[in-house]
């Protein structure tokens, strides 16, 4: 892995980082972890800090 890091331009930490997310996006063994999509989706509630509220009902 380390091989393909370097050849990517990557830390080894960051390359691995990517295949656990890939896995989880695919259907893997997530743990309760998020897919890209579904972080997508909270990232844009989180940042539109209104529309959580509205969404809460404050």
């Amino acid at each position: 892995m380390s091989q393909v890091a370097q050849e990517m331009g990557l830390t080894e930490s960051a390359l691995r980082q990517w295949v656990k997310q890939a896995t989880i996006d695919q259907g893997g063994d997530s743990q309760g972890a998020l897919t890209t999509q579904s972080c997508r989706h909270v990232m844009g509630y989180s940042i539109g800090g209104d529309r959580v509220a509205e969404d809460l009902g404050y």
